[in-house]
């Protein structure tokens, strides 16, 4: 891995649907950047519901780019039936006298739901936790890359729901758990997503439902951060079934972004735009996660408790982008282009009739074919040639006795073992070249007919296949027997019988003629044995290279015919032009309304030019079309105010564009020749497998386009396109354009300052001890060299960011050349300080009091008034759980938020009661352990119930005696309420009363 915009691995889990939509934004974010770097980035997506069809596409169309997880949860349908549960176990994952449904599309937006379905498939997740977890960590080392064993966690849910709201607490919990044993080094931030003030679709019943669902999900997560300050060993156990999980003092989460009541109600455009913030926190090229980990904010501040002893550890953000929609421009482009060159007669022609070779063809091949391989001087390691055989010459034999002659034959045998070596260099040389020649479609000649391009590649092909058959024939014609490779041995004893040398002189000239003699005849046989070994091979290597080669051309040329008549790219040219054409990016537009991403010529200055002379295209993007098609020609840029894309016909009939993508189809059709190649399939079949890939022409030209597109904005960046979408518009040169761009930086940046006022709203002053000024960050790409940093730095100081307190922002120089980020953040927040959260009256907390007070039935109220027959008006009590579903997620949850005793504190009061601001409670908020009206039905117990240390640290001593009565199913979790159960349970009863096992927790 050599990542270059991300040097902390970073793990994002996104729990419910809603949360899915915004590693959705971030994984598209995360296509413009390079494979080491998403390689650094995990995906784990949790959730009830089973339909996640946006982000399944995504992952779909881009296999192999993330690393995606998803583990399914769900209640089990059958759930009433469950073993009966130790209480400490219980009141940890059910709620009582409520049995949790299933449902196969999502919690049904109660938390309980999603709480109990992570309990009992908390194995799945996890395993996806940990399988995520080690896809970032087991990155392969390389140049560039910097180890690290540090992991940035983000979480990701939307409050309102019940999915992600009922586990996000227990997600961190287990996220903690699993950090602090595996990983050294680890931050965990949470993307708290709160429901807009007006929900498109919504009820009022259903936007309070949802309201009251965030307000509790904070309340359990800071009731569970500051609950070990009341246990015994400083400890808190939390129980998923039968997993425990020990919680320390201290934030679950080091930080939490809550994210809502922007100028976007719509939630999922809010899903969109954290999927934004997320990117510009992985990416450390923006500015601002490379900032955030090391500089600013200080992150042990966090921890320092409120005047009420709650934790700091609130923050608010708000992302803003503009950026030049490279991948959705680059798409656009390729499919008006791809279409038209489709469409030309020089392209897609006639099938022309096959090639047959003359006599000078054929004198050519020959001699051609002959002369590859052969042993030639000064042969280099990248030619077709190879350097002289090994040959002996007599005197190495003359007076060498057998211990010398073994040594040179192992030369010999040296020798042959290294022929298929040699020969296979030269023939990956050989196919080298004859592959180039396969793509090397010849160019119209001059004046000649204007044959189109399918048609010459047609004939190149037919050609080629006629020499490889001639070729092939030809060695086929002259086999050659293979050779002997074993020692003659009778040869070389004919040199140990000659006389010794000490005869004399007067024979020593005859005896030293006759070793000559013998001695030659064993030199030629060694040096015979080597060259017939290596002929041998050579032949054999020319033919099934022959055989290769022909096969791969009859394949290319067979597929060349189906493009013409089975691909039909005429029929495919027609909707590629008519899809590129509707893209919204001609508009000059980035495709999506979202008003926290912003479109590099989505600004006034070329907006109201289009619409002043209503035209349908913006005339910077017909310019910047013209300029990339026609090669970065700036003279094509001219009047831009329309798109005639059969002017561009001579520019695709250019070697650039209609000649490199000949030879981009030829290598995609040998790639599809060379997947056949181990596969055990007849004739029949092959032929089928390759039609098939011939229907995939349109798409390759079209990935051909993409390609090259994508090649040439990759150098430019948003000062270049600027300038070039400004000379289009004006018609001026790109010289008086380029003096025209601080200007048009400037209105982008004036157009974010208002974007960014747009936060969660926060009342600093109510805690005068932690007011803190707010951080900006930017982060652009600028060129060395060029006035595009001062320029960009000049700016920043100058543009007012109203409203916030800032010497301006902090730059740092963006890897990514279309994109300028912004980044507003302010740290260490009090919830206390977040009226939607202080507040007793229109705010998430006062709808968390309705439901909650209605499920606790801590009142008495008047029934719907309706004259008796005795004219005497009727009456009703509000049972525990009689009304309603559960707010919480578990009643150990209830207890941490509403019980005054539950986690110590100097004033008496309950976590809502610490949060709430203003006046003292009022009789109408919940009291948790003084429920008066309840009676018999009063699951919790007598007011002065003890805590009972020996149950865990969460059960209660007068909690589940014989009060506890009436309910009975699923154990106390179901039924209809009333006297009598309609669960399994039964009649009410002692939940260890033997006389009565079907009692209230008895099923």
């Amino acid at each position: 891995m050599r990542a270059k915009g991300i040097k902390t691995p970073a793990l994002v889990v996104a729990l419910g649907t809603t949360a899915s939509k915004s590693v959705h934004e971030l994984c598209e974010h995360l296509l413009s950047m390079d494979q080491d770097d998403r390689d650094a980035v995990a995906v784990v997506t949790i959730d009830t519901d089973t339909a996640r069809p946006d982000f399944r596409n995504l992952l779909e169309s881009n296999p192999g780019r993330f690393h995606a997880f998803h583990a399914p949860i769900r209640v089990p349908p059958n759930v009433d039936q469950a073993d009966r549960l130790p209480p400490a176990m219980r009141r940890q994952v059910f709620m009582p006298r409520y049995t949790p449904r299933y449902f196969d599309y999502g919690a049904g937006g109660i938390r309980n739901h999603g709480h109990v379905a992570l309990a009992y498939r908390l194995d799945e997740v996890y395993g996806a936790l940990r399988n995520a977890l080690a896809a970032i960590e087991l990155l392969p080392t390389g140049q560039g890359h910097r180890i690290t064993d540090s992991v940035q966690v983000y979480v990701v849910t939307f409050l309102g729901g019940g999915t992600g709201s009922g586990i996000m607490t227990d997600v961190g919990v287990i996220l903690r758990d699993m950090l602090a044993t595996e990983l050294r080094g680890q931050r965990l931030i949470l993307f708290g997503i709160l429901p807009g003030d007006h929900m498109p679709g919504a009820g009022a019943r259903e936007e309070s439902w949802r309201k009251s669902n965030s307000a509790a999900a904070m309340f359990e997560m800071i009731g569970t951060s500051l609950a070990a300050q009341g246990a015994r060993d400083g400890v808190y156990r939390k129980r998923l079934l039968g997993r425990q999980f020990e919680i320390h003092e201290g934030p679950i989460f080091n930080e939490v972004y809550l994210v809502g009541r922007t100028n976007l109600d719509d939630v999922d455009k809010i899903a969109h735009m954290v999927g934004l913030d997320l990117f510009q926190r992985i990416t450390d090229a923006s500015g601002v996660g490379d900032r955030e980990r090391s500089q600013s904010p200080d992150f042990h501040e966090l921890k320092i408790p409120d005047g009420q002893g709650i934790f700091t550890n609130f923050s608010a953000s708000c992302p803003v982008e503009v950026r030049f929609p490279a991948r959705e421009v680059v798409d656009a482009f390729a499919y008006v282009a791809a279409g038209r060159l489709m469409q030309l007669e020089d392209f897609v022609g006639e099938i022309p009739p096959e090639y047959v070779g003359d006599e000078d063809d054929y004198a050519r091949w020959e001699e051609k074919w002959d002369g590859y391989a052969r042993p030639t001087p000064g042969a280099t390691p990248d030619s077709a040639d190879v350097p002289p055989l090994l040959s002996f010459g007599a005197n190495q034999f003359i007076g060498t006795g057998a211990m010398g002659r073994n040594l040179l034959w192992k030369q010999v045998e040296e020798a042959i073992r290294r022929v298929p070596t040699v020969l296979d260099r030269v023939r990956r040389n050989i196919l080298k070249q004859e592959t180039a020649e396969v793509d090397n479609v010849p160019v119209m000649e001059p004046g000649g007919d204007r044959a189109s391009f399918t048609a010459r590649r047609l004939t190149h092909l037919s050609r080629l296949r006629a020499e490889y058959h001639y070729a092939l024939q030809l060695f086929e014609e002259s086999p050659q027997d293979r050779p002997d490779e074993g020692r003659n041995h009778a040869l070389e004893a004919r040199l140990d019988t000659l006389g010794p040398w000490d005869l004399g002189r007067l024979v020593a000239p005859i005896g030293a003629s006759m070793e000559q003699a013998r001695a030659e005849e064993v030199a030629q046989f060694y040096t015979q044995l080597v060259a017939d070994v290596y002929f041998y091979q050579r032949h054999e290597m020319l033919m099934n290279l022959l055989r290769q080669l022909k096969r791969q051309v009859d394949d290319l040329y067979e597929g060349g015919k189906r493009d013409v008549i089975e691909a039909r790219p005429q029929e495919a040219a027609e909707e590629f032009i008519k899809r590129g054409l509707s893209s919204q990016i001609w508009q000059g537009k980035i495709g999506k309304d979202h008003p926290h991403q912003i479109g590099l010529f989505e600004i006034d200055r070329f907006q109201q030019t289009k619409d002043a002379r209503d035209l349908a295209m913006a005339p910077a993007m017909v310019g910047l079309f013209r300029w990339a098609t026609s090669a970065k020609d700036e003279s094509a840029l001219g009047d831009c105010t329309a798109l005639d894309i059969t002017s561009f016909d001579e520019d695709l009939r250019a070697e650039r564009w209609m000649g490199e993508c000949i030879r981009y189809l030829n290598k995609a059709r040998r790639q599809d020749v060379a997947a056949l190649e181990g596969a055990r399939l007849s004739e029949a079949e092959r032929r089928d497998a390759l039609a098939v890939d011939a229907g995939r022409l349109p798409e390759r030209v079209l990935e051909f386009f993409r390609e090259r597109y994508r090649e040439l904005f990759a150098e430019e960046n948003l000062f270049d396109l600027l300038s070039i979408g400004y000379a289009a518009e004006t018609g001026r040169s790109r010289g008086f354009a380029w003096r025209e761009v601080p200007n048009l930086m400037r209105q982008h940046l004036e157009h974010a300052s208002n974007i960014l006022r747009a936060m969660i709203g926060s009342d600093s002053s109510l805690w005068l001890d932690k007011a803190e000024r707010p951080t900006l960050y930017l982060g652009v790409n600028w060129r060395d060299g060029t006035p595009e940093e001062g320029w960009m730095r000049s700016l920043a100081r100058s543009v007012r960011f109203e409203k916030w307190d800032l010497d301006g922002p902090k730059i740092d120089r963006d890897l990514d050349p279309h994109r300028l980020q912004l980044n507003l953040a302010l740290h260490a927040i009090s919830i206390r300080a977040i009226p939607m959260f202080f507040m007793r009256h229109n705010s998430l907390t006062s709808e968390y009091l309705r439901h909650e007070y209605a499920w606790l039935g801590g009142w008495r109220h008047d029934a719907a008034s309706q004259q008796g027959g005795n004219g005497q008006q009727g009456a009703a009590v509000s049972r525990y759980g009689s009304r309603g579903v559960p707010v919480h997620s578990c009643e150990e949850m209830e207890r941490l938020t509403l019980d005054r005793r539950a986690l110590p504190n100097p004033g008496g009061l309950s976590l809502v009661q610490r949060i709430l601001r203003g006046t003292p409670p009022t009789p109408q908020e919940p009291d948790w352990i003084n429920v008066q009206d309840l009676g018999d039905d009063d699951p919790y117990g007598r007011p002065g119930d003890i805590y009972d240390e020996d149950d865990g640290g969460v059960a209660w001593s007068g909690g589940y005696d014989g009060r506890a009565g009436g309910n009975g199913g699923n154990g106390g979790y179901g039924g209809r309420p009333g006297g009598h159960g309609g669960g399994p349970g039964g009649h009410g009863g002692r939940p260890g009363d033997p006389r009565n096992p079907g009692g209230a927790y008895g099923g």
